[in-house]
Parts: structure tokens; C-alpha cells; sequence
């Protein structure tokens, strides 16, 4: 497996355990790759449906998918509300890239911080965020924003983060300034073979860049 810039296209993205059936069924429909996501804690939990070793295997080497990655948000259902300032950026991003690197080894993608559902204010988005962006970057990996619902963060705040360098935007087309996003999500919670997916489409943001995203050598 190789690190490099995701191919512009169709992409998908999944919280269920992908067999290869399912990654086979999603390449069959005509997406690029997927992004899969990895826990807020390590080791991950018995029963956890997140990406590991074996998965990203099957993903990668046996179906030829390319692959990314993005962390579960911190809120929980029916809300998924959730106060950044009782939570450790620093700790979250720990726990991702442990389970980057139990993944795909020492490769350096992109990891995305799910940023959505916000119950705080501007100040401690801010400072959480910065903290998991400095996490992840410390530990050689690079750092992407998913900008979601209810967060607290203008366009130009959101560009202004120092070790976040690609966004993905939900449906609702949120802009980022400057750079604007290299991932667009479409549809949600798409039926197929046995699980469900996220609808997204790569393409290169308006500084031309990609998300890094890990592929067959």
C-alpha cells in the first residue's frame, strides 16, 4: 500500500465493517474508494465496527478501493450535541492515530476530524480543534476538517486552523475561504450489499489540492 492524492470521482463513505462482498459491491457501483472511520478511544471495543488491519486489506489489496479515513463525532444519539470543551482534542487525535497506524502501518494519509453537532462556543471549537489538528500532525499524519451541522466556526475561522489543510463539507455545501473543500457529501445511508454508505464526490479544492488517501502500491 502507497499514500498519495485520492482520485477525483466518486466516493463513498461507511460506519459498518466492510467484507468483500460489500467492498466489491461498492466498486461495482463505480466509487473510487471509501472513507472509513476509526474510534475516539484505543484499543477499539469488542464488537467495534471500525477500520483495522484485515479490513483495510480486503479494501485496499483485494478489491483495489482507495481508502480514507475520518473519526466518529463526539456526540451520541438522538442529538449527537456535544460540548468541546469537556472533551481533550489531544486524546482524540491519540486515539486515531493508533488506529491509523494499527491500519496501514507508518503510511501518512489524511485523517479527518468530524466536526459537527456543536453545543459550545466559538472559542472552545476553536481550541479543541486546534489541539487535535496538532496531535495529528505531530504524529506525521495529515489533518481534514469535516464541517458539518451547528458548528460554531466562520469560513475564514475554518481556513485559519494551522494543521488542517482539506475539508469535506456535508450536503449543505458549507464554504470554506481561501481553499475552499476537496470532498462533497451527496446522499445519506444508501442501502447496499448489506450495508449502508455515505454518497461523495472528490475533486480538487480551489488551491488544487486532495485529500492523501492510502491505495495499492
Amino acid at each position: 500500500m502507497i499514500v498519495r492524492p485520492a482520485t477525483p470521482g466518486k466516493w463513498a463513505d461507511t460506519a459498518q465493517k466492510l467484507t468483500l462482498a460489500s467492498a466489491r459491491a461498492i466498486k461495482d457501483a463505480g466509487h473510487v474508494g471509501v472513507f472509513r472511520y476509526v474510534g475516539l478511544h484505543w484499543p477499539y471495543p469488542a464488537g467495534s465496527q471500525d477500520i483495522d488491519l484485515i479490513e483495510a486489506q480486503k479494501i485496499v489489496d483485494d478489491v483495489g478501493l482507495e481508502l480514507g479515513f475520518v473519526q466518529h463525532v463526539r456526540g451520541l444519539p438522538p442529538d449527537f450535541l456535544w460540548r468541546p470543551a469537556d472533551h481533550d482534542g489531544a486524546a482524540d487525535a491519540g486515539a486515531a492515530v493508533m488506529a491509523v497506524r494499527a491500519a496501514v502501518g507508518s503510511l501518512n494519509p489524511h485523517v479527518f476530524q468530524d466536526l459537527e453537532a456543536v453545543d459550545g462556543t466559538t472559542g472552545e471549537t476553536v481550541g479543541f480543534t486546534l489541539r487535535w489538528g496538532r496531535a495529528i500532525r505531530n504524529s506525521d499524519l495529515h489533518a481534514g476538517l469535516y464541517f458539518g451541522f451547528k458548528v460554531p466556526l466562520t469560513p475564514q475561522q475554518a481556513f485559519d486552523l494551522p494543521d488542517h489543510d482539506r475539508y469535506w463539507s456535508d450536503p449543505a455545501h458549507h464554504e470554506i475561504a481561501v481553499r475552499g473543500v476537496a470532498i462533497h457529501q451527496g446522499r445519506f445511508n444508501v442501502p447496499l450489499m448489506g450495508v449502508t454508505i455515505d454518497e461523495d464526490v472528490v475533486e480538487p479544492d480551489l488551491l488544487g489540492g486532495l485529500p492523501l488517501i492510502v491505495a495499492r502500491a
